[in-house]
C-alpha cells in the first residue's frame, strides 16, 4: 500500500533515523577495520560500477494551480533542493513541468550541479500566475509516463516528485496512469510532496490522492513538507533511487 501517514501514528525516532524501505536498517560495523589497500580497491570497484550504471533520470511536477500559494511552493521548492542536491547525482538529468490542468515543460534533460543553477528554476515556478482553474494530476504524470517508456528500453531508472497540494479534478485518469508507472521496472519511487493533513478538508484531499496512486504500492511516498514526515520522506526517496541507480551526495550547495 502507498506510504502515508494519514490517521495513523506519529513517526518514532528510530524510522526517522533509518527503518526505511521494507523495514531494513544496516547495523553493525566490521569488526576489524580494512587496510588501505584493500579499502582503496574496494573504493575503486564501487566506482567503476557506479560508472557503468545508467544515471537516474528525476523527473519533476510543479502544482501552480490557483490553490497553491506562494508560501506552499517555497516549501515544496525546498523539497525539490533536497532531493537533488542530497539524494541524487552530479551527472543526473533532470526534466521539470509546471502543471495545473496541462502541463508546461519547463527544463529538459538538464543537469543542475550547483543550487545557483536552479535558480532561473526557482523565479520561474514562484512567479507563474496560472490562468486556469482545478488541478489534474494525471496531466504532468503522463508525460512523465511516457519518457519513462522510452528509457525503459535502456534500462534506465527514473525517479519521480510531485510538488502538489493534492487537489486532483480527474482521479480516475490519475489512477490509470498510477497503474502504467507502477508495471515500469525502472520507475523506481514517485514521491508526492505537500498533500497536508492538517485539517478535514485537506485529510480528505490527501486520501484521495493517496487512494489515486495506490497502484504504485511501495513506489510510491506521500508526505506534507515539514518535519519528520517530509524528512522520512527524503529518506525513503533516497533508499529506493539507490537500489535501482547511481544516486549520490556529492554536490556543491
Amino acid at each position: 500500500m502507498i506510504r502515508t501517514s494519514a490517521r495513523r501514528t506519529a513517526i518514532t525516532a528510530s524510522a526517522a533515523a533509518g527503518l526505511f524501505v521494507g523495514g531494513v536498517l544496516a547495523a553493525g560495523c566490521p569488526s576489524e577495520k580494512p587496510s588501505a589497500a584493500a579499502a582503496s580497491g574496494a573504493s575503486e570497484t564501487a566506482a567503476t560500477a557506479d560508472a557503468a550504471r545508467p544515471p537516474v533520470h528525476f523527473f519533476v511536477g510543479a502544482d501552480v494551480s490557483g490553490s497553491t500559494t506562494h508560501q506552499e511552493r517555497r516549501k515544496f521548492y525546498f523539497a525539490l533542493e533536497d532531493a537533488l542536491f542530497k539524494k541524487l547525482a552530479r551527472k543526473t538529468p533532470v526534466t521539470i513541468w509546471l502543471y495545473d490542468t496541462v502541463a508546461r515543460r519547463i527544463a529538459d534533460e538538464q543537469t543542475f550541479r550547483r543550487k545557483p543553477d536552479l535558480q532561473i528554476v526557482k523565479k520561474e515556478y514562484l512567479a507563474y500566475e496560472s490562468d486556469s482553474r482545478g488541478t489534474r494530476q494525471a496531466e504532468v504524470l503522463t508525460p512523465m509516463l511516457a519518457q519513462a517508456r522510452k528509457l525503459a528500453a535502456t534500462g534506465a531508472p527514473v525517479a519521480c516528485l510531485l510538488l502538489t497540494d493534492g487537489e486532483d479534478d480527474d482521479p480516475g485518469a490519475t489512477k490509470k496512469v498510477a497503474r502504467a508507472l507502477a508495471a515500469l521496472d525502472n520507475v523506481k519511487v514517485v514521491w508526492i510532496v505537500g498533500a497536508l493533513a492538517e485539517n478535514q478538508d485537506r485529510l480528505l484531499i490527501r486520501e484521495g490522492l493517496s487512494a489515486s496512486l495506490e497502484p504504485l504500492g511501495d513506489k510510491g511516498i506521500v508526505t506534507g513538507t515539514s518535519g519528520l514526515e517530509r524528512d522520512s520522506g527524503l529518506e525513503k526517496f533516497g533508499a529506493l533511487v539507490a537500489a535501482g541507480g547511481a544516486g549520490g551526495t556529492g554536490r556543491e550547495p
